[in-house]
């Protein structure tokens, strides 16, 4: 993509700001190089020039530095020892011009013949130093030889490095811990030492290549050789753009890693696939590619097909009520072949019922089953001999819970239990009985059975809601057995065959209907059976989904799409939808459709979409062979997502299974096919809230209210699915303008833009055939689009062109156009409701109608549309005319076919699709056009056929419309000449036979000869919007989208500024003011551009309107004059010269296209202002779906081809196959291969050469040489941790996992809450993790990402380990951290008890491997042979360990389970252990200072808390004293009623008025107000700096992406706009600050890892809501104690070289067990005395964070930052439902934990600060909700908060025309997030500047800051005071002095240095305490004099 002007325009207003930033820099880079330079020495090696043994002397003058190189040793090796002499200082500088000549000619004598070249060293050599210091470097400009922009004002230094045939790697160390030397570093030293920043690299023989990273990004291979590169290397401003401390030095380090075939075999398939098997790499054949080839041609399994195939649908479930829980699906009846049947009585459908028993006159027993509770409405099920237990007790009379005890088995004679009051669970003596009636109930039906077969299936359990024992009838009955039967009869309907008795058991049937085969009749036989059952048709509209297979039948059957029954006879068009199997008739099934299960709808049937996954996943059941599509898809799945979180109905699994397939089914596909089958997907339109979103115009028409068209998925498409938010080049870093400023893809006005784009979709027709428990939601078939809800107007695209520019003008069509070459029509059948076109259902309904054009069969498009055959047509979904046709008779006289009209009986229509084109929208010679239905009028284009034909009477006051059919439009001058009196200016119509369309809404008929004015109304920014001035008869107004008082504005790209009312009155004159905008006369120009044939560049750059296809004219219209290049020219008519009509024809975007030599401009006055004229799809008049339709095809294209996409993709898809920092080169290969549509490796080519294709794509990611090379895996920053499910699934592929027999289904649970991934459960549109989140620590450090740390907290990982544990030794089930779902007897395990559960890992069982050949197999299986000779060790003590105890069986046992917790399992990286473990865990002991916490309260989504707190008087001071009003009226329906809201008194705060009101659901918020605990900050944001307006917001904001959810969470979590403390939150900086004063501050999360709680100092405490779970909770696992110190010991502290990613897992898993062994038995045993709402999450958290106050002591902490938050307040739509819900959850949970503070006597230690992104917009939009803004009001609690009172400065303005809200209604902060956390920090003991501002690095932007008295009242009381020693004599080291530690711990003082592990850092951190270097004179410095009692003093 170009920078565009506007991107330019957009950054040169923030050039200032940046200005100011390089300068700085500027001045530390002279500081810097100025100084006296340091000597350092590095090795190096010269490449191909000996080196001799005597003396040799390199001088090399590189600008003002020198290089001497001399021989390290005489011992004949190559080595030198070089050193730079900086030559700025005068001592060293050259005195005289002799010596610089000889300087300057010894320079080029080295460049020329003696340039020394830099190696790597071996791998067992310590890393290569590049000293920097002392040379004088040099500035790169904008763009490197690359072509890649790079910073300019940057140093860089120039190196020759060799290339490796291994691996080389440089990059950039600093030291982690003070006193870390830099100098000389080891190969053994420790990683916990030092951070490490990726360069550079080059491995295999490769060129050096730039790694991932923005550090990286500045790197400069400027040059490469055969053996060689030179690189450019860039020294970052102290490395402070990468977040890197000032100091570092630049190292070379070398590795080696190999491995053999069958593990780089399973590597591949880690990669590509689920995880390997032993059966993969066994039967693994030929080349990588091969294997992709064949995966590529390998049918996709369909998720949605699989569920199907395999439901059962128990369709008789019934409640207690008695009311059926599903009507939508059919079932397979009694009498039907293969009805079900049982014999046993009792099953799974009458679980949760009542069961009776009563004792008969003959001592038997009758029980029966009670579905209401309700005496009298007990159904006979059988008959029992005794009623005992087993232990033989008589039970007695009674009614019981059947569904409150443990579970039965669904076999005859199975267990059997009922629950009982007093008895509990009892157990029935001789089980499940048979069914036995003796006699005849009117509550149970009986029908004779002619054939059973069975039993067949496996012996179920109850819970398992799957049959059991089950008979199948092999024939069909007569159907007259079951005449009569109601639905309700079918839950009791018995059976007899052979004189036994049976339980009829209907289940599910569903039909095939699929896109390849679609169901033939339509299924019209579901709508009403014999049954009672309403259902609905099975067909699915037409769409772009399914056109092309559908079909046309005259079945009896037939049914059109919903539930229109067709009439006998008549033709009906069926359609299939992707995936719609049928399930079998016979067989084991293994799920329920929701609607179908009263148990499944509640936990089970939530977790059956997962299991398809699973399944698929494992191939559990041989399908899923297709492994690299299911991982593509899977990648996909992550980046378009759908989560349920914002879709009801998660027990539904159809839905999410049929959207899940788009990935599936297109995963080797188009991207741009996803693009738009996931737009149009109800489940997105559902989730981002676009579904039913209606234009601004349409609203106000309707109902009077501006409301804004939703804006989520026009941000999300663009943000999250395809460009992101700055512009990249193609290797994915980032372009910069003027080589310094980020680019932003878009801005909030495009967001607004393309808002109005995606109104007007709707819900798809119901239907049945699919999972649904409500008849009237379509979740599966894409949306279909009303027309008049779209918004109708101009859209700008993101580049300043507009949307519709390159289509072809509708005016420019030639005449019956559609007889022409492209024209295409669609098979309607024997319906006359058009798909394309708007048209009311009642117009059918007229008697009078013609609503098809009945075309003759002599026209020539006849035979084209009846495609005859054997003398009967053969009618065609679509047909596309491929030449043009001469129109015959009536044809010959319409302008425009709507409906045609092919054949009479049965009639059978067709709808015509003209070709896409525009309008322009603004135009000459327009006329009046006028409506029936409102009385309103507007302008036309009479060129086009847009309204309807009326002639005048006598009278010329009515006119009568004459039509050739109904609804036809015609042109201006067509209406004219069916007139014999002409138009005129009617006042009222009447029809002729047939009804022109008189009453409807959209009836527009031409209306007179009069001219209709158009003007364009121009706001204060430059806004437009179009103004028609129609000739208006008596009665009469201009259409309200058209008035002059229309707010109806898009943008347009002036040329020479506007005219304003505030800048130039208007132009001077020009235009006339109309309030506050301008009102201006236009006209238009219509200019050629070329006058010779230009280039395809230049017409594409140049020319914006698209030409028609000149073959589609008759011959002669066009002459074709030339061809140059690729662009052919066509002049009108027989003349050469160049017109506004002259078309050339050349290649777009792969397609040959036409563009037209015009440029269309608007211009007002002598051409002073002027703005091309924007074209727009739809007419205002018209509404037609078909040409929003095309808009929607015009707004993804420009989004599909814009130049990010490629890149953009590219990197989050190669993230999501394992590579997380993917160097430049290799996004630019793939993104090559998404641009080109190709990808070529081994000889072999994959894709098809179109843009866009994934098969290409995907090739590329897994065949590219850093997927394939194995040496990357000891690349410290290559590869990636794996993603949780990844893990699992592979772990459980490559253990052979086999379901037991009675578990058809495979259930994982609850991995979300556990592990943090999970299929469909993905936990918001940002998928479960950011794709640039970087671990704290190393990773952070390094400036590179780790997605999938984000969900690696403490809780997690324990959790994670755990299941898989829990897996090894008992299979799969609940047990001690289990993923299965329920299972039995987990507490009898060391009883020796079997234990119940759902499947084996065959391996561990099977398996015959030990020792050594184990390891190695299960590092093939597990990791791909990734493992550390150590871990390897390890791995084999631990197994012969085990083995010693419990045999082999034991020993592979513990082994694998030991594996599981590696590094190297976890991640794709290397490890290099030291032989040392990491420090052991110090336990903490009490402070003595008093406590505080501070409640980060994070309100996710954007809080719209413009709700929460509003004017609640109309007696205010400002411009508008009728504050409530005015509030009310700028948020119309969404402003709260004034007397609902809860009054507050806020005349002591300064603001606009002395009255406010709060939400009337947070009342607890209002008591703490009034009691002076709360207050609240009004109109606080994010801001850069002070000052800002409407008039420079965008400029004051250039560092920061405004109204983005990740973005602005990061930024108020962060507080750090400009990046100064990189890496840290604000909690965590105060953390740190916190600590570094003597307290023991901890960062605690209740909800996963938290940006703002990120320190350097204080590791982050995860805490999950639901409680801590035991680490390896299983007492009775071989060697289960000593498991723990075996992790520990394997997992041990690494080397510098070892990978990043497994330091991070290790230390996160050290981390873990920590927290979990201090937590576990602290929160356990804690009890609170407030109860705490368990079904409101947020008080969940509210009572985690109240146990961990009262657990301080035990943790040693005296100050905690926490974090909790409550998501849910992205409120797009439906603002009232969802904020009452979410303020009665806020409020509960605020009332519970302050009564819990007040019990612990708390409440004045704590603060409790709201937090949200942003707020949102004043406004409402369509969807009764609102959407991202900025400013809000936020609420401060405690007991030291000075509360009842308002800080800050509420708006005295709420609309536009206020200095600080600007469109739609975004309020600009005047309060930044810094003013609040400045009082904050010093109310937490954080009172010195520079500390503060350590804690806020912007604070000092701004004068508004708070102090500690603004918010707080009181003082604190003073710390303890710290003794320092008393000395008598000469200075000694007093030894037994003790001095209290940052976590309370009281330490002596050899402490300090006795741990060896632990020394250096505790040097740095308490040497520098006075009163810890007074006492500690051996440990802290040295004596310089004698020791006096002075407690300032120290010996440092």
């Amino acid at each position: 993509m170009e920078i565009t002007t506007r991107n330019r325009r957009r950054k040169n207003k923030s050039q200032n700001i940046y200005d100011k930033k390089k300068e700085q820099q500027k001045h530390q880079e002279q500081v810097q190089y100025s100084s006296t330079v340091r000597m350092r020495k590095m090795t190096m090696r010269s490449a191909g020039v000996p080196v001799p043994t005597v003396l040799i002397v390199y001088c090399l003058l590189l600008m003002n530095s020198l290089l001497l190189c001399l021989p390290k040793s005489s011992s004949g090796n190559n080595s030198l020892v070089c050193r730079f002499e900086g030559v700025a200082a005068a001592s060293t500088a050259p005195k005289s011009g002799r010596q610089r000549e000889r300087a300057a000619k010894q320079q080029l004598q080295h460049r020329q013949d003696q340039q020394i070249v830099y190696s790597c060293g071996s791998v067992t050599e310590d890393p290569v130093q590049l000293t920097v210091q002392g040379e004088t470097t040099t500035t790169q400009t904008s763009n490197n030889p690359q072509g890649h922009s790079v910073k300019t004002a940057l140093s860089y230094f120039s190196r020759t490095i060799t290339k490796s045939d291994s691996l080389c790697i440089l990059v950039r160390i600093t030291a982690a811990v003070t006193g870390a030397p830099l100098d000389s570093l080891s190969r053994y030293a420790s990683l916990s030492d030092y951070n490490l920043v990726p360069v550079a690299r080059s491995y295999d023989g490769y060129d050096w290549e730039r790694v991932g990273g923005p550090y990286a990004q500045h790197l400069v291979v400027s040059s490469c050789s055969s053996s060689s590169c030179t690189l450019d290397i860039p020294i970052l401003d102290g490395g402070a753009a990468a977040g890197l401390a000032s100091e570092g030095l630049f190292y070379l380090m070398s590795f080696a890693h190999s491995l053999d075939t069958r593990q780089k075999n399973a590597r591949f398939l880690i990669q590509a696939t689920f995880g390997p098997t032993t059966f993969n790499l066994d039967s693994f054949t030929g080349s990588y590619e091969d294997w992709v080839r064949n995966q590529m041609d390998l049918s996709p399994t369909l998720h949605r097909a699989y569920f199907r195939r395999r439901v059962d649908g128990n369709a008789l479930d019934g409640d207690r009520d008695g009311s059926l829980t599903s009507s939508v699906l059919d079932i397979r009846g009694p009498c039907e072949k293969y009805s079900r049947w049982r014999r046993y009585a009792f099953g799974n459908e009458d679980w949760d019922e009542y069961i009776t028993a009563r004792r008969r006159s003959d001592g038997t027993w009758l029980l029966s089953i009670n579905r209401s509770g309700n005496a009298g409405d007990d159904v006979p099920r059988t008959v029992v001999d005794t009623w005992k237990d087993t232990d033989g007790n008589d039970i007695g009379e009674g009614t019981w819970d059947f569904g409150g005890c443990w579970w039965g088995d669904e076999s005859l004679g199975g267990s059997f239990y009922i629950a009982d009051v007093d008895r509990g669970c009892v157990k029935i003596q001789g089980g499940n009985p048979p069914v036995n009636l003796p006699f005849a109930s009117d509550k149970v039906k009986t029908i004779s059975l002619s054939t059973l077969s069975g039993p067949t299936s496996t012996v179920m359990n109850f819970w398992s809601f799957e049959y059991g024992e089950v008979y199948y009838t092999t024939a069909a009955e007569n159907s007259s057995k079951c005449s009569g039967l109601s639905w309700g009869d079918m839950l009791d309907l018995i059976g007899t065959y052979n004189g036994v008795q049976y339980r009829f058991a209907g289940y599910t049937k569903l039909k095939t209907n699929t896109v390849e085969n679609p169901d033939a009749s339509g299924s019209g036989d579901l709508l009403y059976n014999s049954y009672d059952i309403e259902g609905y048709c099975t067909s699915p509209t037409m769409n772009f989904m399914n056109i092309n297979s559908c079909v046309y039948t005259t079945s009896t059957n037939a049914c059109n799409s919903g539930w229109e029954k067709a009439n006998p006879g008549d033709g009906v068009v069926v359609c299939g939808s992707h995936g719609e199997v049928a399930n079998p008739q016979m067989g084991k099934h293994t799920f329920q459709p929701a609607a179908t299960s009263k148990y499944k709808a509640e936990d089970r049937s939530a977790n059956q979409k997962k299991s398809v996954f699973y399944m698929i996943a494992t191939e559990i059941d041989g399908e899923g062979n297709d492994q690299f599509r299911q991982r593509m898809a899977w990648a996909l799945s992550q980046i378009l997502v759908v989560t349920p979180n914002q879709i009801n109905d998660d027990e539904m699994s159809e839905i999410y299974l049929h959207y899940y397939d788009i990935f599936v089914r297109n995963a080797f596909g188009n991207y741009f096919q996803i693009l738009k089958e996931v737009a149009y997907s109800p489940m997105m339109g559902e989730m981002l809230g676009y579904i039913n979103s209606r234009s601004t115009s349409y609203v106000y028409r309707e109902s009077g209210t501006r409301a804004y068209p939703d804006e989520n998925f026009a941000r999300e498409i663009m943000q999250l699915f395809s460009i992101g938010v700055h512009v990249l080049n193609m290797d994915g870093t980032l372009k910069l303008l003027d080589a310094s400023q980020p680019i932003q893809t878009y801005d909030n006005s495009d967001i607004q833009n393309f808002a109005r784009a995606w109104t007007a979709f709707t819900g798809p027709t119901p239907r049945g055939n699919i999972e649904g428990k409500y008849k009237y939601i379509n979740r599966i078939d894409p949306m279909t689009i009303h027309g008049p809800w779209r918004d109708e107007f101009p859209k700008m695209d993101l580049d300043d062109n507009y949307i519709g520019d390159k289509v072809p003008l509708c005016v420019d069509f030639p005449k019956h156009q559609f007889l022409k070459k492209g024209a295409k029509y669609r098979l309607l059948g024997s319906s006359v409701t058009p798909l394309l076109h708007h048209q009311p259902s009642y117009w059918v309904e007229e008697e009078y109608t013609i609503l098809g054009f009945p075309i003759s069969t002599n026209s020539q498009l006849y035979p084209l549309l009846c495609n005859g055959l054997n003398g009967s047509c053969n009618f065609q979904p679509e047909v596309r005319l491929t030449a043009n046709l001469d129109c015959y008779s009536d044809e010959c006289f319409i302008d425009e076919m709507r409906i045609v009209k092919v054949q009479n009986n049965p009639p059978v229509y067709y709808e015509y699709q003209r070709p896409a084109c525009v309008e322009m929208a603004f135009y000459d010679d327009a006329k009046t056009v006028s409506d029936i239905w409102y009385s309103e009028s507007m302008c036309a284009n009479p060129n086009l056929p847009i309204a309807r034909n009326a002639c005048c009477d006598s009278s010329q006051s009515t006119a009568t419309s004459f039509c050739e059919f109904t609804s036809e439009r015609t042109t201006f001058s067509t209406s004219s000449s069916r007139c014999a009196r002409g138009a005129c200016a009617w006042s009222s119509i009447q029809n002729s036979a047939p009804y022109c369309m008189y009453w409807s809404e959209d009836a527009y008929y031409w209306a007179g000869e009069e001219n209709c004015v158009l003007q364009v109304k121009v706001s204060n920014d430059g806004m437009v919007a179009i103004v028609h001035n129609p000739y208006l008869v008596s009665g009469r107004q201009t259409e309200s989208r058209v008035s002059k008082e229309n707010l109806n504005y898009f943008k347009v790209v002036w040329r020479n500024g506007f005219p304003s009312v505030s800048s130039n009155s208007c132009g001077n004159g020009l235009c006339q003011s109309f309030g506050d905008d301008c009102l201006c006369d236009i006209n238009i120009k219509e200019l050629p551009v070329f006058s010779s044939i230009p280039s395809n560049a230049d017409i594409l750059s140049m020319l914006h309107v698209g030409g028609v296809d000149v073959s589609s004219f008759p011959p002669g219209t066009y002459t074709n004059h030339g061809t140059v290049g690729d662009v052919t020219v066509f002049h009108k008519g027989s003349s050469g010269a160049y017109s506004i009509d002259t078309v050339f024809r050349t290649s777009y975007r792969g397609e040959t296209s036409f563009f037209k030599n015009v440029e269309s401009v608007v211009t007002i006055g002598n051409e002073l202002f002027s703005f091309r004229n924007p074209p727009q799809f739809l007419n205002p008049a018209l509404h037609e779906p078909r040409d929003a339709m095309y808009e929607t095809d015009e707004v993804l294209k420009h989004i599909f081809y814009h130049d990010n996409v490629a890149p953009f993709l590219a990197i989050r898809l190669i993230q999501r196959f394992g590579i997380s920092n993917p160097s430049p080169r290799y996004i630019e290969s793939v993104a090559s291969a998404f641009k080109s549509g190709s990808y070529i490796s081994g000889g072999k080519s994959f894709g098809d050469g179109i843009y866009g294709n994934l098969g290409a794509t995907a090739a590329a990611i897994v065949l590219d040489r850093e997927a394939q090379s194995v040496v990357l895996d000891a690349d410290p920053t290559s590869g990636g941790l794996r993603e949780p499910i990844l893990k699992i699934l592979a772990f459980m592929r490559a253990m052979e996992f086999s379901r037991t027999e009675s578990s058809p289904e495979l259930r994982l649970t609850n991995l979300q809450s556990t592990i943090g991934q999970a299929p469909h459960a993905i936990p918001n549109v940002f998928s479960f993790f950011l794709p640039s989140y970087a671990a704290p620590g190393h990773i952070k450090s390094a400036s590179i990402s780790s997605p999938e740390a984000q969900v690696l907290t403490g809780p997690k990982i324990i959790q994670f380990i755990n299941g898989l544990i829990s897996m090894i030794d008992l299979g799969l089930n609940n047990c001690y951290g289990g993923f299965g779902d329920d299972a039995m007897n987990c507490d009898t395990i060391g009883w020796g008890w079997t234990i119940y559960n759902r499947g084996e890992l065959n391996y561990i069982n099977t398996r015959q491997l030990a020792g050594i050949d184990l390891v190695d197999d299960l590092a093939t299986l597990l990791n791909g042979g990734r493992l550390s000779n150590g871990s390897r060790q390890a791995l084999v003590d631990a197994y012969n360990a085990a083995r010693n105890v419990g045999g082999n069986f034991e020993g592979l046992k513990y082994a694998v389970k030991l594996f599981i917790t590696l590094p190297e399992f976890h991640t794709t990286n290397i490890v290099n252990t030291k032989v040392i473990k990491r420090p052991d865990y110090e336990t903490p002991a009490p402070s003595n200072k008093p406590y505080k916490a501070v409640i980060f309260l994070m309100l996710d989504g954007g809080a719209d808390s413009h709700n929460m707190l509003m004017p609640n008087s109309n007696s205010c001071s400002g411009p508008n004293p009728s504050m409530y009003s005015h509030y009310s009226s700028v948020r119309s329906n969404l402003a709260l009623d004034k007397s609902s809201m809860l009054n507050i008194d806020a005349s002591g705060s300064n603001q606009i008025c002395s009255r406010f009101g709060m939400h009337p659901n947070l009342s607890a918020l209002k008591d703490l107000y009034d009691a002076g605990d709360l207050l609240w900050v009004s109109n606080v944001g994010v801001l850069q700096t002070a000052n800002t307006n409407k008039d420079n917001w965008w400029e004051q904001s250039t560092d920061t992406v405004l109204f983005a959810h990740n973005l602005q969470s990061d930024e108020v979590q962060n507080l750090d706009i400009f990046e100064n403390q990189a890496g840290r939150g604000v909690g965590g900086r105060l953390a740190d600050v916190l600590n570094k004063l003597g307290y023991n501050a901890a960062t605690i999360s209740v909800r996963g890892v938290s940006e703002a709680l990120v320190s350097s100092e204080s590791p982050l405490t995860i805490v999950e809501s639901d409680g801590i779970e035991k680490f390896n909770p299983n007492p009775f696992s071989t060697l289960s104690n000593s498991f723990v110190s075996r992790v520990r010991d394997i997992n041990k502290a690494t080397n510098i070289g070892s990978g990043l990613f497994a330091e991070t897992w290790a230390s996160l898993l050290a981390d873990g067990i920590d927290e979990n062994e201090l937590l576990f038995e602290a929160l356990d045993s804690t009890n609170l005395e407030q109860d705490f709402n368990e079904k409101n999450y947020l008080s969940e958290q509210f009572a985690t964070v109240a146990k961990m106050i009262k657990t301080k002591d035990t943790r040693g902490s005296d100050r905690d930052i926490f974090y909790v938050e409550q998501t849910g307040y992205d409120t797009h739509g439906d603002l009232h439902i969802f904020f009452n819900e979410l303020t009665e959850t806020l409020n509960e949970g605020m009332e519970e934990f302050k009564k819990e503070m007040d019990n612990q006597g708390r409440w004045d230690d704590v603060t409790i600060v709201m937090v949200s992104e942003f707020a949102r917009t004043l406004p409402e939009n369509s969807r009764a909700g609102s959407d991202h803004a900025w400013g809000g009001n936020y609420f401060i609690a405690g007991g030291d908060v000075d509360g009842g009172k308002i800080l800050g400065k509420y708006p005295d303005t709420l609309d536009i025309s206020g200095e600080l809200v600007f469109k739609p209604g975004i309020v600009i902060p005047t309060t930044p997030w810094e003013s609040v956390w400045n009082g904050i920090a010093q109310w937490m003991g954080v009172t010195n500047a520079s500390d503060l501002n350590e804690v806020l690095p912007n604070r000092n932007s701004f004068s508004n800051l708070f102090s500690r008295s603004t918010i707080y009242s009181g003082t604190d009381p003073p710390n303890p005071p710290t003794s320092s020693p008393t000395f008598d004599g000469p200075c000694e080291d007093d030894s037994n002095f003790s001095f209290p530690l940052d976590n309370g711990a009281v330490k002596k003082c050899p402490w300090l240095t006795l741990n060896e592990n632990r020394a250096s850092a505790r040097l740095e951190k308490y040497c520098v305490r006075p009163y810890v270097g007074n006492a500690c004179r051996l440990s802290c410095g040295f004596c310089t004099s004698s020791c006096n009692d002075d407690p300032t003093f120290s010996f440092r």
